[in-house]
């Protein structure tokens, strides 16, 4: 959610300090996450991000033959510094002016004419030619900043090294376990093992159980990441994966090539995470892999017996808009009525029709639940009016919206939501307010397909097309 006051983004996330607060021993089982989790970064991952990154840059820099083209800059740079070290300095030579040691100005004279000579010669001219064109290439294929960035990387991987050899990141995980342990109790706390076919973690799993073993807490549980909720020999597998891929070509705007590990990320059983782990890890001192492994996937069953599902019951949950809700709720469709008939209702069967919605609504308890959605519909209009590039620092609440729009001089022109569609076109109170554009009385619409007595369960129908709307038209 946004803060409108600083307009920053705040993650869902949960503190450390949170933790000591409100958790009881006893209580929750924590597990240690993937390789991508704090003691994964604190004991490899780091080192082998940077190496990926470092070797990415040098993949494309071999593409471009980076190497021929330094070699002729650095080749005219050593023909440069020559010519620089022999050409004499201007303090040298005012010297050499003011002086009668005809000895020295010899030499500098001989020295300036052999600077010369060597900024004259083919060889000279050749290199700058080489160096020139270089430059222009790396210039017009945009290579600068790969070449920072491999510099960047290769700084960030000696730095990484350092921080493993002098056990800075030790230091920093064992006071992360220590916390833990605090907080979740030695029973409680597992170090996840994984194996989803990707490179690095097999150094990265087998630095953590190392890690385990040498701090005295060598419990482990086998896990699995899992991003398609499927085995992988079921027979719609592979069409989620699809999905997935186009769902996230949706969200990225690119298209992301399949690594090895994308089809790792689903249910598996017991002995197929067995058999992948122990692909991986390695025996510490008298102990084998396979008995780390073992007792992982032992621990599976030992975490999940003293855990309790409680099924609660289904319920709407939403916001609660206002102190009297139908109070405001008959308030706002009065106060549109006003606005979309300013010389009274074209007949009786108006009123009659309003009074039974505005009655059954209320009795039903679904005023709040309209006013919420009239309530982002009316910000998602006015958002609509703006350039894309002002929509995620917009402010935050209907006045300061119209407030601004105003101030900008924005025309009431652009993306607008949708006039409303489903069962909720059949409500003239959703019509008053402004959640439909459309006057049902006139094309005989039922307000009962919407909402009626009998019906139990909230109409959600509505609910998401709303969102789809807003999203389709604002987002």
């Amino acid at each position: 959610q946004r803060i409108s006051s600083t307009q920053s983004i705040v993650y869902p996330l949960v503190t450390m300090d949170m933790l000591k607060k409100y958790v009881d021993k006893g209580h929750l089982f924590a597990t240690s996450a993937c390789i991508a989790g704090p003691f994964g970064h604190l004991l490899g991952l780091e080192l082998e991000n940077a190496k990926e990154k470092l070797k990415r840059t040098k993949e494309v820099l071999n593409e471009h033959h980076y190497d021929d083209l330094k070699k002729q800059m650095e080749e005219y740079e050593h023909f440069k510094a020559i010519v620089e070290e022999e050409m004499p300095t201007k303090e040298e030579r005012e010297e050499a002016k003011n002086s009668k040691d005809r000895e020295k100005k010899k030499e500098l004279t001989a020295r300036a004419n052999k600077a010369k000579e060597l900024r004259n010669s083919e060889e000279f001219k050749t290199a700058k030619e080489n160096a020139k064109a270089a430059e222009s290439y790396i210039k017009s294929n945009k290579l600068q900043r790969t070449i920072n960035s491999a510099v960047r990387y290769a700084k960030r991987v000696e730095q990484c090294k350092d921080d493993l050899q002098s056990r800075r990141n030790q230091k920093k995980a064992e006071h992360l376990l220590d916390s833990l342990l605090d907080v979740f109790g030695k029973s409680d706390f597992y170090f996840e093992l994984q194996n989803h076919g990707i490179p690095k973690e097999k150094s990265i799993y087998n630095n953590i159980v190392k890690f385990a073993f040498q701090h005295k807490h060598p419990l482990f549980i086998a896990s699995n990441d899992i991003h398609v909720a499927m085995r992988k020999d079921d027979p719609d597998y592979q069409n989620a994966l699809l999905r997935r891929s186009v769902i996230q070509f949706t969200r990225f705007k690119n298209y992301m090539p399949q690594s090895e590990d994308y089809s790792e990320y689903c249910i598996k059983d017991d002995e197929e995470l067995r058999q992948s782990l122990e692909d991986i890890i390695l025996p510490v001192s008298t102990i084998s892999g396979k008995e780390i492994v073992d007792s992982a996937i032992a621990n599976i069953q030992k975490a999940l017996e003293p855990c309790k599902i409680i099924e609660p019951e289904k319920e709407n949950h939403y916001p609660k808009f206002c102190e009297d809700e139908n109070e405001e709720f008959e308030r706002q469709v009065r106060a549109g009525v006003k606005k979309k008939f300013p010389n009274g209702f074209p007949s009786p069967v108006y009123e009659e029709r309003l009074e039974r919605e505005l009655n059954i609504i209320k009795s039903m308890g679904y005023a709040s639940y309209l006013l919420i959605v009239n309530d982002y519909l009316a910000y998602g209009r006015l958002l609509g009016y703006l350039p894309d590039d002002e929509i995620d620092t917009a402010p935050l609440s209907i006045e300061e919206l119209e407030a601004y729009i105003e101030e900008k001089g924005y025309k009431k022109i652009g993306y607008r939501i949708g006039p409303g569609r489903g069962s909720a076109a059949g409500s003239l109170a959703c019509y008053a307010m402004g959640i439909t554009d459309l006057d049902p009385i006139p094309y005989d619409l039922l307000f009962e397909r919407f909402l009626n007595p009998e019906r139990k369960s909230m109409p959600k129908q509505y609910w998401a097309s709303t969102v789809n709307l807003i999203t389709q038209g604002c987002a």
